[in-house]
């Protein structure tokens, strides 16, 4: 598989969140699989598993805050739980802001990653699972890059794109959400410290690497033949159902071990080959 159809590593995406105090989440089998790559780290980790103590009763109760949570997988719990988790991690990150959580997450080849938007939202971009435990992580602080307003534009045309997309849910903007762009840019600004940190402004190159990172978790891929946009104008459900036969097909042939997000990724691909930056 490319690297442009994988997903960042574990240990990257943990520098970025790190580095930006953003949430991540992580493919991986069980929370457990996250935490023994974190020992060596010197990190304070706590792991997260029963959601329905939050907020109802002080988080920390007097212990010391820790550097990271790791949360348990929560695509069972209920859409209401999984939102309720969602306003919880927006109040924790308001009272300790330096905390970061990981969210650990499986795929569903029928519901995606089988969590409510509201909860996703919450998290920066997924990476594939800890390869090897984590030594001390450099942590480069994002530096002020100027971003210049063909740049911008560029962002905003490549979110548009992406809500116009046929694979995706209209109904839901394609999952990309109005702070999509200030995130895609906060991205921007981090890779920007890492690849080329003599530089001083933001490239369509770093806005494409970024997109390939944060998007993927994020979109709403049609599930069902009547979500096929163009059957509104009158192309047959049958014709719907074999498009979506045909990508499950695609997808059982494909390895996807680096990637369960992999169809999420073409797709943002497709979007980024469609796109020029402006000029």
């Amino acid at each position: 598989m490319s690297s442009e159809a994988s997903l960042p590593e574990f240990e990257t995406g943990l520098s970025a969140a790190l580095a930006c105090k953003r949430n991540f989440a992580c493919f991986a089998s069980s929370p457990e699989e996250i935490l023994g790559a974190l020992p060596g780290s010197r990190l304070r980790v706590l792991l997260l598993e029963d959601f329905n103590s939050i907020g109802s009763e002080p988080f920390l109760n007097g212990r010391e805050a820790p550097h990271v949570i790791v949360l348990a997988t929560m695509h069972d719990l209920p859409a209401r739980k999984q939102n309720e988790v969602a306003r919880w991690l927006r109040m924790l990150k308001k009272s300790y802001s330096g905390l970061i959580c990981v969210a650990t997450i499986v795929a569903h080849d029928k519901r995606g990653l089988g969590t409510t938007n509201y909860l996703r939202r919450q998290f920066w971009f997924a990476t594939r699972g800890p390869r090897r435990a984590c030594d001390v992580l450099p942590v480069s602080e994002p530096g002020v890059f100027t971003v210049h307003p063909a740049v911008h534009r560029y962002v905003l045309d490549i979110l548009i794109h992406i809500r116009m997309h046929r694979l995706l849910d209209h109904s839901q903007a394609g999952g990309a959400s109005s702070s999509s762009a200030d995130d895609v840019l906060d991205l921007c600004q981090w890779l920007c410290s890492v690849n080329h940190p003599t530089k001083t402004f933001v490239t369509p190159d770093d806005v494409q690497q970024a997109c390939a990172w944060y998007f993927p978790m994020h979109l709403d891929v049609i599930r069902l033949p009547q979500q096929e946009s163009s059957v509104l104008y009158g192309t047959s459900m049958k014709v719907a159902e074999d498009l979506l036969s045909g990508l499950h097909t695609f997808l059982k042939k494909t390895e996807t071990a680096h990637n369960p997000l992999l169809l999420e990724t073409l797709i943002v691909q497709d979007v980024l080959n469609k796109v020029v930056p402006a000029t």
